[in-house]
């Protein structure tokens, strides 16, 4: 099994694991559950690289929407939908091979846990699922499962609202569901901003 292969179902199993216990030693404190909803986008000039080869001219897009739910303290689960859009170059290995231009769509559902250290500094990561909707200039279709991982800060306004900035790395199809001997991997760099509104009264 490959090492990303290891990984990608490390993180999937430590959240499905750590999400039901951290929320029973919240439940058993008394703690009330805090449940948020947000939007959230990442703008046009974040970094996209695919498998062996590598990419310029990189464009990408990402909007949507969030849930999360306090587990305890420090933890909270998080998930949601999100769509994908990266334009970009593809260069292949091979110096005989012509550069052309690539586009991507994606569906993704990040599954994860979110950690909160102060009232400003947070680490999220946590497990992707990823369904390919269009892909064109000979790009290996990115549904499977992938992995995140990002830190940022966040700043409340008011009792309700808070806004945040979120760097992240993410690797999608590293379990692809489309076997193929070599696929391509999309690896993508960018810079989330979202706005969350807690639920309850």
């Amino acid at each position: 099994m490959k090492t990303t292969t290891r990984i990608t179902l490390c993180l999937l199993m430590g959240t499905l694991f750590l999400t039901p216990g951290l929320q029973a030693q919240n439940s058993s404190a008394g703690k009330p559950v805090i449940e948020k909803v947000g939007v959230y986008f990442t703008p046009l000039g974040s970094r996209i690289v695919l498998g062996d080869g590598h990419s310029d001219k990189n464009e990408m897009l990402a909007v949507g929407v969030s849930y999360s739910r306090s587990l305890n303290r420090v933890f909270s689960f998080e998930t949601g939908l999100e769509y994908i859009r990266g334009r970009f170059v593809s260069r292949s290995c091979d110096p005989g091979e012509i550069p052309h231009d690539s586009q991507l769509d994606l569906l993704s559902i990040p599954i994860g846990v979110k950690g909160t250290f102060g009232k400003y500094f947070f680490i999220n990561g946590g497990t992707l699922f990823d369904l390919g909707i269009t892909s064109h200039g000979g790009i290996d279709s990115q549904t499977g499962l992938g992995a995140m991982l990002g830190m940022g800060l966040q700043c409340a306004f008011g009792p309700r609202f808070t806004a945040y900035v979120n760097p992240y790395l993410r690797w999608h199809a590293l379990i692809p569901f489309d076997k193929k001997l070599y696929h391509e991997h999309l690896t993508e760099a960018g810079i989330r901003f979202g706005l969350t509104y807690t639920l309850g009264k």
